[in-house]
Order: structure tokens, then C-alpha cells, then sequence
């Protein structure tokens, strides 16, 4: 299981939602994984020395995967370090994107006059099975809700997505003021 970053109103900018930072026990857990790398890698030194420098086609595929897996681990990190999801208004436009270091990358952006709908939409992927084996109503699924802006001509812009309905109302309120023409 993973976490979720929610998407929070900026304070310094008061038009735009941020992705929280990752909390303390991610780093501290991913510290952890790079001690455990360092220390695996140390005392593996002298055998991956040996698959590099007389090995046979599969030592050179685990080799390749062992790799594959330090690049995907630093991979995750440099994500959860540099990289911060945002939405914003700057008059009538609506950006979404990613902050890369502090940078902002919009990967999608459109004007009032290009959205068709703003809608709030819940996906519940697999039927709900809890309630036939036990009664608490904390493993119920209630499926994902979503804040979507439709585009015409375009696919669908995500705004944020919660299993909870509740966590989304005011960045979907934000968008449907913006859109109506009476917001920032």
C-alpha cells in the first residue's frame, strides 16, 4: 500500500493547490532502504565484480535487473523529492502540472471557454464484497471520487482524486467558481 498526497491550498499564491510534501516516516523509511542498498552492496561487491567480469548470460540479465531495480528506487525518491503536482488559476486559464525543483511544468491548461463540464464523479472498480463477510463498515468500498474538468474536443483534465467525497469539495468548489466566472 502506498499514501496520498492531497492537493493543498498555497499560501504564499492564494490561486493555486499544491501537493503536500511526504511526511517524515516516508523519508526516514526510504533512509532506511538507502542504508540497506549501501550495505548489500558492500558485502555483494566482490560477487557482482565476478558476474560482471566472467559471467554468463544470466548473470548478466540479474545483473540488469538488480540495476533496474537501484534505478526505480532512485527513481521514487527524486519523485517524492522534486517533483510536486499542482493546480492553478492565472485569470482564464486553468494549469495543471508539476513543479520539478521548484519549477512549474504545465502539462495541461485550458481557458473558461474550452471546458464544457466540471463534475465530481465517484468509480467503484469491483463490487462491494465486505458486507457479505463481516460488519464493519470500515472495509466497505466506496470506490474513488474524482474532480474532473471536460475539455472540448479533449480528454478529461483530473483535478484530484480521494476516497473520500468530502476531501474534494473545496478544490472542486475552487474550479466551479473559476469556471462560472465569479472566482479568482
Amino acid at each position: 500500500m502506498g499514501f496520498y498526497l492531497e492537493l493543498v491550498p498555497e499560501q504564499t499564491r492564494g490561486k493555486e493547490f499544491k501537493e503536500a510534501a511526504p511526511p517524515v516516516s516516508y523519508w526516514l523509511l526510504y533512509a532506511i532502504g538507502v542504508f540497506a542498498f549501501i550495505c548489500m552492496g558492500t558485502a555483494a561487491h566482490q560477487i557482482l565484480g565476478d558476474l560482471l567480469n566472467q559471467g554468463t548470460v544470466w548473470d548478466w540479465m540479474i545483473f540488469f535487473i538488480l540495476g533496474l531495480v537501484v534505478f526505480l528506487f532512485l527513481a521514487v525518491g527524486f519523485k517524492m523529492a522534486a517533483l510536486r503536482r499542482f493546480v492553478r488559476i492565472q485569470d482564464t486559464e486553468l494549469q495543471a502540472g508539476f513543479y520539478c525543483l521548484g519549477f512549474p511544468l504545465i502539462l495541461r491548461q485550458v481557458t473558461r471557454d474550452g471546458v464544457t463540464d466540471i463534475v465530481l464523479v465517484n468509480q467503484k472498480p469491483a463490487p462491494n464484497m465486505a458486507p457479505e463477510y463481516h460488519d464493519d463498515p470500515q472495509y466497505f468500498i466506496r470506490g474513488h471520487w474524482r474532480s474532473l474538468v471536460y475539455v472540448k474536443g479533449k480528454r478529461a483534465i483530473l483535478i484530484d482524486k480521494h476516497v473520500e467525497k468530502a476531501a474534494l469539495k473545496p478544490i472542486h468548489q475552487w474550479v466551479r467558481v473559476w469556471w462560472k466566472g465569479a472566482g479568482p
